[in-house]
């Protein structure tokens, strides 16, 4: 199988820049991604994701082929379908073994919210249960504020410890409404995701799960202290205000930042 040699290659790509007299952030500029995930290429640290090579081979003037082989081709001569299945497969698996940075691998901060957050808002669930049971509303209160709850814990593990922290590189170049990571979807319709509003996006999640798995369920057991014509309807329409929020909190965060430039 070919191999890439990282160090070489980044060289190559070097010299190509400099040709072209281009600093490394302008060519990042175009390319949409950072000087420094340009500096790593030049370096050998890593490689481009395969969804830049056309772009990269466009801006520096040479084919993919040439790119990916790291020199020119003095005369350029049809490659066998074997050859250039083996070069692509290369490519491939080279570029896919960078794996996206994932919030378990940031400091501690967001897992110590997290983890402070859970066992409060597991002691309001539990007094909101006690009081509605003592007063005879149980099934009024638990379908919202339970659901809700159980929602911001799943959600807010997974915000905290397992969530790309960075977004794949096609989504600067074609930024999308659509996030996708495993089996979690999140479409939000209107708002371009790229990796400028992403990390802000991403906060903004943390605090809603966080926040509302430790205040929802206390808000809750106190509406349970209220008079019987309230008590009933209050839990639902806490649940519905803390699901309205979490969009407003991302909208926020996302349409705010929605022109910064990529942070890779």
């Amino acid at each position: 199988m070919y191999q890439i040699d990282k160090t070489s290659w980044g060289a190559f790509v070097a010299r190509l820049r400099k040709e072209k007299g281009l600093t490394q952030k302008e060519l990042a500029q175009r390319l949409l991604v950072s000087d420094k995930a340009v500096s790593k290429w030049e370096t050998g640290t890593s490689l481009p994701d395969t969804q830049l090579l056309i772009p990269l081979s466009e801006q520096l003037g040479v084919t993919v082929t040439e790119l990916l082989m790291g020199k020119r081709m003095e005369q350029p001569a049809p490659m066998a379908p074997d050859q250039v299945e083996d070069l692509l497969q290369t490519a491939v698996r080279a570029t896919g073994r960078e794996k996206l940075p994932r919030a378990w691998q940031e400091g501690p901060r967001w897992k110590w919210r997290y983890a402070a957050a859970l066992p409060v808002g597991a002691a309001g669930m539990a007094t909101a249960i006690w009081l509605s049971w003592r007063a005879d509303c149980l099934p009024f209160v638990l379908p919202g504020c339970l659901t809700m709850t159980f929602l911001c814990a799943f959600f807010g593990a997974y915000a905290c410890f397992f969530a790309p922290t960075r977004l794949p590189a096609w989504y600067d170049a074609h930024p999308m409404e659509l996030f996708c990571d495993g089996p979690i979807r999140m479409y939000l319709m209107g708002l371009k995701l790229h990796n400028g509003n992403w990390p802000y996006v991403l906060c903004a999640l943390r605090w809603w799960c966080c926040g509302t798995l430790a205040l929802l369920p206390l808000l809750c057991a106190a509406a349970v202290c209220l008079p019987a014509r309230w008590r009933e309807a209050v839990p639902m329409v806490l649940a519905v205000m803390a699901m309205a929020g979490l969009f407003v909190f991302l909208y926020w965060a996302g349409l705010r930042h929605k022109n910064d430039p990529p942070v890779r």
